[in-house]
């Protein structure tokens, strides 16, 4: 039995990046053998096992044979007489292709450190073409390590971009998160565009991404945003996309999403709406039970207007101005004199409505200051 570190651990390494957690491959070895050592498997479609001690990964040398198209159509084989080349052949980048022994050899046959050196992605072999998630991946570690594709290997990409259709949605939304979580995220969704792969995240964003326009403002916003969720929300508004969307947005971001949706465009006009309407787009953003999600609202809204005229961001420092004013009336001291539920609930609300007019008057006399008060 023969014991390498492989995969990221090793290419981190070679940056000089802190690595994170460690993958290894045993050569020369099988189930029985591992599990006899106390290794506990947890792979069902190939032999990976956890050690008893470190709970690290450990998987057996494998080759792998395409079946059928998609993302499970793969046979494989790990038996003792796998070699680790045959492992690291099977493996999508040549960047990953690198193993390390118990001593600090390298073994690097796919010319991996050179790639490194010239900040390049390249494929490792023609098998690169059996799983169509490898265009994400290889798109991913572009924007990642700011790196540039091969030309041989975006040649492949544009070739099996088709299949990327047969790959489910869930393992589609974890690779998209991570390409836009990177660095470089518009590198990311670049290196799709010529792989013509936009189409498995939304086809108007196809059409979109033609756009200079667009893409200067989503490189703006992405590059004055880190978080992840935050950056998908936007990708998805400026698209204007949302069904397609849906499937990559958790719950949380979906409710985001249609609220911008629904109350940016009202924004133009609040300094003209009533009263009464800008007290219900207020009670719509439901401050007072969800705090965060008015906080987030407010701070996206200010990012995706920014290029708008100054009328709209103006109008989110008044909308947030109102809702702050109303936030400080007590429902029990504003209705200490009013007897019955629904009497209470009509006075609360006309009282809401006076403060808002007060403030619409104040507003118009004294321009912007409304601001700074």
């Amino acid at each position: 039995m023969q014991i390498y570190k492989v995969g990221g651990w090793v290419r981190d390494y070679l940056l000089g990046i802190t690595p994170s957690d460690c993958d290894y491959v045993v050569v020369g070895s099988s189930t029985d053998e591992m599990i006899s050592l106390g290794f506990k498997p947890v792979g069902r479609d190939f032999p990976v096992f956890l050690h008893p001690v470190s709970h690290e990964e450990y998987a057996l040398a494998r080759t792998e044979r395409k079946t059928s198209v998609g993302y499970h159509g793969f046979e494989f084989y790990a038996k003792p007489d796998v070699s680790l080349i045959d492992d690291l052949s099977r493996r999508d980048l040549t960047i990953n292709a690198i193993a390390l022994d118990d001593k600090g050899l390298i073994i690097d046959p796919f010319n991996g450190r050179e790639d490194i050196d010239n900040k390049l992605i390249h494929h490792v072999s023609d098998s690169f073409c059996e799983d169509p998630l490898r265009i994400l991946r290889a798109a991913r570690f572009c924007a990642q390590l700011n790196f540039t594709i091969a030309v041989s290997t975006m040649r492949l990409m544009r070739y099996i971009s088709p299949e990327l259709v047969y790959i489910s949605k869930e393992r589609l939304a974890v690779e998209l998160r991570k390409g836009i979580s990177t660095k470089y995220p518009l590198k990311f969704l670049k290196a799709l565009s010529i792989a013509n792969a936009l189409f498995i995240i939304s086809p108007v964003l196809v059409l979109r991404w033609q756009s200079f326009e667009f893409r200067k403002k989503l490189k703006y916003l992405f590059d004055n945003i880190d978080n992840t969720n935050e950056r998908m929300i936007i990708l998805a508004y400026l698209v204007n996309d949302f069904d397609s969307f849906n499937v990559f947005l958790c719950n949380y971001d979906g409710d985001m999403l249609k609220l911008l949706a629904h109350n940016i465009p009202q924004l133009d006009i609040l300094h003209n709406m009533s009263a009464e309407m800008a007290l219900n787009l207020i009670n719509n953003l439901d401050q007072r039970r969800k705090p965060q999600r008015y906080k987030d609202f407010i701070k996206l809204c200010r990012l995706i207007t920014f290029d708008s005229n100054k009328i709209i961001q103006r109008n989110i420092d008044y909308l947030d101005i109102m809702t702050q004013k109303l936030k400080y009336l007590n429902w029990e001291d504003v209705c200490i004199n009013v007897s019955g539920i629904q009497n209470k609930i009509k006075y609360f609300r006309e009282v809401q409505i006076q403060t808002i007019k007060d403030l619409k008057l104040l507003e118009c006399d004294h321009g912007k200051n409304i601001i700074r008060n």
